[in-house]
């Protein structure tokens, strides 16, 4: 009897073991969060729409939690950010991933910055001086997919929207509200921002300068979305809950329901 052609068996059980771990992680995290007591905001959040600002600090819970697939993806772009300050390192940059004086038992070192008495939060990827005797700078590190020329529509998170738009504020207007609060948090002048192709491992370097006016009016929005009783009115672009606004929001529903705007009693 002839032997029999062997056929690959895909182990599915090791990409759910993966999944399976990523969820125990992101748990424990929502656990500890959910014991925090007060409201607290994330610079990476700001520059959105300000009702889901108020929704995220008044803890709404997330209609779209990510899971499975999308924690890898988060894992990848940790892995993205190491791989720049590497290769900056290797150009010869000199570059700050780690606060020295951060404590030992925190789960990381990265440079965190505050406001609003700890409320609102942000971490730097890291600090950076393009030159020995220039002054540190924000180091904001990014990855993109390529596009997919099979699709009529290209996905607003692809590089060569970044490369179109020719600035790192036209491509992501949540992305530069996050670096401008890191700056003014920080009291550095000035971010470089790296973005790789996931792809091709292009990459898109620029530098953004602070814009004190920006900073303030995100600051204004943070400050509405820890002291307001009510959810703040929906924008201008906000249509309805399908809209290019609102689709992918994680709260859409509770925003368009008839309870967002109503204060219970205690």
């Amino acid at each position: 009897m002839p032997d029999l052609p062997f056929i690959p068996k895909r182990a599915n059980w090791i990409e759910n073991r993966i999944h399976k771990s990523l969820m125990e992680q992101r748990a424990e995290k929502d656990a500890r969060f959910s014991e925090i007591e007060e409201k607290r905001i994330y610079a990476s959040g700001l520059g959105g729409c300000p009702r889901k600002v108020w929704a995220d600090a008044n803890r709404v819970p997330d209609e779209r939690p990510p899971a499975d697939r999308m924690l890898v993806l988060f894992d990848l772009g940790d892995a993205v950010e190491r791989h720049v300050i590497e290769l900056l390192r290797t150009a010869g940059f000199e570059v700050s991933s780690e606060d020295p004086h951060a404590l030992h038992t925190a789960p990381d070192k990265q440079w965190a910055v505050r406001g609003f008495d700890g409320q609102l939060r942000a971490r730097l990827d890291g600090k950076i001086k393009l030159k020995p005797e220039d002054p540190w700078m924000v180091l904001e590190i990014k990855s993109a997919k390529q596009e997919d020329g099979t699709k009529k529509y290209a996905q607003a998170s692809s590089f060569e929207a970044l490369e179109r738009a020719g600035d790192y504020q036209s491509w992501n207007p949540k992305y530069g509200a996050q670096v401008q609060v890191c700056m003014g948090l920080s009291g550095l002048e000035s971010c470089l921002v790296v973005v790789e192709c996931k792809n091709d491992s292009r990459l898109w370097c620029e530098i953004v300068r602070f814009d004190e006016e920006w900073f303030n009016h995100l600051m204004a929005v943070g400050y509405d979305a820890l002291t307001l009783e009510l959810p703040p009115e929906k924008p201008e672009e906000a249509k309805n809950k399908s809209c290019e606004m609102c689709k992918w929001c994680g709260v859409k529903e509770w925003c368009w329901g008839s309870t967002a705007g109503v204060r219970f009693d205690d």
